[in-house]
């Protein structure tokens, strides 16, 4: 019987340290430190999911997650816990500092900071970057065609889209920074420093480009009028659009 019960103990702690942490309701993701986290959209589930690997380690304490209420919308707060953090703490491994997150919608905006490295499969509005973050996103739908859309990236980081499509855009790159935008843009107002590199899928004459140095702005020039991605990703704006948005 004692035995039975030491096992009972045992496996409560063991489902506890790796089972997924509760988490509300966001539409904002912001990743601090280096933490390496990936986003997957999941239609079919109506709950959050948070699972971090540091909770299977026993070093749950090192990682906060909470979800804080913004201007812009409720925002989950994602990395390294203030108490790890002010005794220097750092992960014994890359896998300790990894987390996925599953959603049932698609983020509105995505933002990396502290070196985080973050892979997000649809973002809809924003994506912010800084201090040698590295945000990469599969694909841009924008939830607005007529509403401008973000992207900035400063302090060493990069910005990656794969494809999609992003309508407007106000586009942002500091120094040391790159910016690769595969998803079709309509139109843009660029922002380029010295040493800054941006490759964007958009013709010329649709671009507003303020830039210390040209040569650091290449175009990845395409027939927009023609492309029929931009219809496909036009109607998909539009439904998601006229979805609900999570409170």
């Amino acid at each position: 019987m004692q035995m039975s019960l030491k096992s009972l103990i045992f496996s409560f702690i063991v489902n506890s340290a790796t089972a997924g942490r509760d988490v509300i309701p966001f539409t904002h993701l912001q990743v601090s430190s280096p933490m390496t986290v990936e986003v997957v959209t999941d239609t079919s589930q109506s709950q959050v999911s948070l699972d971090i690997a540091a909770d299977g380690m026993g070093l749950g304490w090192t990682v906060k997650a909470s979800v804080e209420p913004m201007t812009f919308g409720r925002t989950l707060l994602l990395g390294m816990d203030e108490r790890a953090a002010r005794q220097g703490f750092h992960w014994p491994s890359s896998t300790a500092g990894k987390a996925t997150l599953r959603v049932p919608e698609p983020l509105t905006e995505v933002s990396a900071t502290g070196g985080a490295q973050v892979l997000v499969d649809v973002v809809t509005s924003a994506l912010l970057a800084d201090s040698k973050s590295n945000l990469t996103v599969t694909k841009f739908v924008t939830a607005n065609k007529n509403r401008t859309n973000f992207i900035m990236a400063s302090s060493g980081a990069n910005i990656t889209v794969e494809g999609g499509f992003a309508g407007k855009a106000f586009v942002k790159v500091g120094t040391g920074c790159i910016v690769k935008l595969g998803c079709l843009v309509s139109e843009a107002a660029v922002e380029a420093d010295e040493g800054a590199k941006l490759f964007i899928n958009a013709e010329r004459d649709t671009l507003n480009i303020n830039a210390e140095d040209d040569e650091t702005v290449k175009i990845i020039e395409v027939n927009n009028s023609e492309n029929e991605e931009i219809d496909s990703a036009g109607a998909a704006a539009k439904e998601l659009e006229e979805s609900p948005v999570i409170p």
